[in-house]
């Protein structure tokens, strides 16, 4: 018989702590909670009820059908029933292509994409997700034999942003044992996913190998927690270095000092390379070594020479790395904004429509150049304009109306002064790059 859970995070008032210390669960009235019908998340739903009942918040559950079994659509109506009766919404949302190789980490992506668009939609930024120590241990793994650097030895942590969404993981401390002994105390009913017992997976083997020797997993554990200490440093160094070293100029792109760049080692050469290029060229996930390494030498290189990577321009100056975007990656960029909205261009600038009569339309300058009519203006222009480098000026937004009206506020030129007074542009905070 397995015993009650002891672990800290498995009381409501620990539990509680853990989530009211976290800055988004603060601010956000409405949070959103992963549920599929295993133990951990029915557990995560079970423990996330008391709290939201008990701090006034609101949950919206999210169940994900990958499809892949005929069990899942009954697995799925389950946690949507006992939803309904804690009094929360319920939200399933489906893989309907589910892919034919590498199955789990494809299915991993498609999750956190759908899950993402739907909270966005609800105005939710903020998910609970019942990852255990467990979990945490078998990704370890995986990522030993990748060869993963020093970031992917980290796996998880209880907090982090994807997609746009906070991820939030209060059992990472857990054992699945544990997550097992809460359920049984609290009469919580879970179905069993087969593919868990699939050896045909890495994963599965992994787990297969980590149950025969606890010794084994125990040491994992701790080597995991000693990563997890070395990456959490090495972001402190590369905080500081960032607040020091890097500017993000209004015209959207990154500035390093080459020179103090230079001085720090090529793993954290490599971290804040590839989190500026994940951040300016919008990827998900991380860049290739090869990829990164490539960039590092360049950079060692005494000439200028320029780079692609990542939908990004790096360019090697002798005291300076430029980093911005690259132009044939948002070429056919398009937003239309209608009267007193707002929207986000190439997610570095906020575009307001002030107007109450027009609405706005933005493309990018090096995609209007095209145009005869625009390059004429832009020539007309061509003594006032602020000096910028043509490659970072191909990527700036052009705002328009049908009407005729043009304007650039990144060069402040326009064919009519009203035009300003209809449009408010801020650029989006990339101070902070390594939250």
């Amino acid at each position: 018989m397995l015993n009650a859970s002891t672990n800290k995070l498995l009381t409501i008032e620990n539990f509680s702590d853990f989530l009211n210390s976290l800055t988004c669960i603060k601010n956000a009235s409405t949070i959103a909670v992963a549920v599929s019908s295993g133990v951990d998340s029915m557990s995560l739903l079970h423990i996330s009820d008391k709290w939201a009942k008990k701090y006034k918040k609101k949950l919206y559950v999210i169940s994900y059908n990958h499809n892949l079994r005929k069990e899942s659509l009954i697995e799925v109506k389950y946690v949507k029933t006992i939803s309904k009766k804690l009094g929360w919404e319920h939200k399933t949302l489906k893989w309907s292509q589910p892919a034919k190789k590498n199955i789990l980490e494809n299915a991993r992506i498609a999750r956190y994409q759908a899950i993402s668009n739907f909270c966005k939609r609800q105005n939710i930024n903020t998910l609970l997700l019942g990852h255990h120590l467990d979990d945490l241990i078998e990704t370890f793994c995986i990522r030993i034999l990748k060869n993963s650097r020093l970031d992917g030895l980290c796996p998880m942590t209880a907090s982090r942003k994807l997609f746009n969404l906070n991820l939030i993981r209060p059992f990472l401390q857990t054992s699945k044992l544990e997550m097992y002994s809460y359920a049984k105390l609290n009469k919580i009913r879970f179905f069993e996913d087969p593919t868990n017992k699939n050896s045909n997976y890495i994963r599965t083997k992994i787990r297969f190998l980590l149950e025969k020797n606890k010794n084994l997993k125990y040491k994992f554990s701790k080597s995991v927690d000693l990563f997890c200490r070395l990456k959490k440093y090495s972001d402190n160094i590369t905080n500081k270095f960032n607040l020091d070293n890097i500017k993000f100029e209004k015209e959207g792109y990154f500035l390093i000092n080459r020179i103090n760049f230079l001085k720090l080692p090529e793993f954290l050469n490599i971290k804040i390379l590839n989190i500026i290029i994940m951040n300016l060229g919008n990827n998900t996930y991380p860049l290739r070594s090869r990829t990164l390494l490539r960039l590092s030498k360049t950079i060692l290189e005494e000439k200028l020479s320029t780079i692609s990577a990542g939908g990004c321009l790096l360019i090697n100056h002798k005291t300076h790395i430029f980093i911005l975007r690259e132009f044939n990656h948002i070429k056919d960029l398009k937003l239309s904004i209608s009267q007193g909205k707002k929207a986000i261009w190439d997610k570095k600038f906020l575009i307001t429509n002030l107007s109450r009569n027009y609405n706005i339309y933005v493309t990018s300058f090096g995609k209007e150049l095209e145009n005869k009519s625009f390059l004429e203006f832009y020539n007309s222009k061509k003594s006032i304009i602020k000096k910028i480098p043509f490659v970072i000026k191909k990527t700036l937004p052009v705002i328009k109306t049908l009407e005729g009206l043009i304007y650039i506020p990144h060069l402040n030129i326009y064919n009519n002064k009203n035009i300003k007074k209809l449009v408010s542009l801020e650029i989006i905070d990339y101070y902070n790059i390594y939250n």
